[in-house]
């Protein structure tokens, strides 16, 4: 286990499954908060809660980026990036599956939480933009190489 934390190729995964879990929590508090004491959900929760969604997924971004891909190059930031990227379009194609059938498990939420940290950009342009959720969703699908800005250089 020890030498899995230290790959440098499964680190964008282990931090993405680290944030998934703090953002799943952070949410679940907020949405208890907001909705405690009244049975009706208004636009103004929601709008609340994509918010705090973002802020939330921002800090966890930047903490991570600044503490966790300091000591790697961008180029394996980038190979450990592939791992995320491919996971949730293995993701979205098997829940585009499990809909078509008429289903919709709740396993699929838990299989969600590695890339919750990146959805949060899907959520922001099906909310503010009138584009195909399917072209909101490839950002959000290509965001683990945002960590390459937290990489250094490699030395020749």
């Amino acid at each position: 286990m020890k030498s899995l934390i230290k790959s440098k190729v499964w680190r964008v995964p282990l931090v993405s499954i680290l944030t998934g879990i703090i953002i799943s929590i952070i949410t679940s508090a907020y949405i208890y908060f907001i909705v405690k004491g009244t049975n009706v959900w208004t636009l103004e929760m929601g709008n609340t809660i994509l918010w705090m969604n973002i802020i939330v997924a921002v800090v966890l971004f930047l903490i991570t980026g600044i503490f966790c891909f300091r000591d790697m190059d961008k180029t394996d930031i980038a190979k450990s990036a592939i791992i995320v990227a491919l996971y949730y379009i293995v993701i979205v194609a098997f829940e585009q599956l499990l809909v078509s059938m008429g289903q919709y498990p709740s396993i699929l939420l838990w299989l969600f939480i590695p890339v919750r940290l990146y959805s949060v950009i899907h959520q922001v342009f099906v909310r503010f933009t009138e584009i195909s959720v399917w072209i909101g969703l490839l950002p959000s699908i290509i965001a683990p190489f945002l960590y390459v800005i937290f990489g250094k250089r490699r030395i020749k």
